[in-house]
């Protein structure tokens, strides 16, 4: 009825795992020789301390690390923020508490793709604009497709990034303050 007895099988078995462990024991690397039970390990490489030092200055650095999480959007394309939950007292309407995410989020990714959950998962209705002290007025190019035209056309804007903020930042106070961006929010 069986091809094969269970004997059998365990000395077939038996039979691969020694020249398994045969195989690995002659083998022999062509690149770095290193070989069986001897030299079971490659070497390490040489390493320089220059490779370890980092050639990059402040500002390119903070220009890689300060892009949105969810668009990946630099801080010089977009304008960054951070979402906040708000919880206000049913009876007063005064704000208990103001918590915020610790994810940088475009105010694209906020308003246009509805983006309401940050990385570690918090819940968050609000986002306010940061600023990280750029005081440099920039021109940004875009090119966009003219359907008069039939072409493609590249457009130029200038950017203060100070006065942008100021703007972004009194429309978010407006916002979370009186529930409209409409209303100009009077701190007095």
């Amino acid at each position: 009825m069986f091809e094969q007895l269970p004997g059998d099988l365990e000395t077939k078995t038996g039979i691969l795992i020694e020249n398994a462990v045969r195989e690995a024991n002659d083998f022999k690397c062509q690149e770095c020789k290193h070989r069986g039970p001897i030299q079971p390990q490659p070497p390490f490489k040489k390493v320089d301390e220059k490779d370890f030092i980092m050639s990059k200055s402040a500002k390119e650095l903070l220009g890689e690390e300060l892009v949105c999480f969810q668009t990946k959007a630099p801080l010089r394309e977009s304008t960054l923020g951070v979402g906040v939950s708000i919880k206000k007292s049913p009876r007063t309407g005064l704000c208990m508490y103001v918590n915020p995410t610790m994810d940088l989020m475009s105010m694209r990714a906020f308003m246009k793709m509805k983006v309401r959950k940050a990385l570690e998962g918090e819940r968050f209705s609000h986002w306010l604009p940061l600023y990280f002290g750029e005081k440099e007025v920039y021109t940004l190019e875009s090119e966009n497709y003219d359907h008069d035209e039939g072409q493609m056309v590249t457009s130029t804007r200038k950017i203060d990034t100070h006065e942008r903020f100021m703007k972004l930042f009194e429309h978010s106070m407006s916002f979370l303050n009186t529930g409209s961006t409409k209303k100009i929010f009077d701190s007095e």
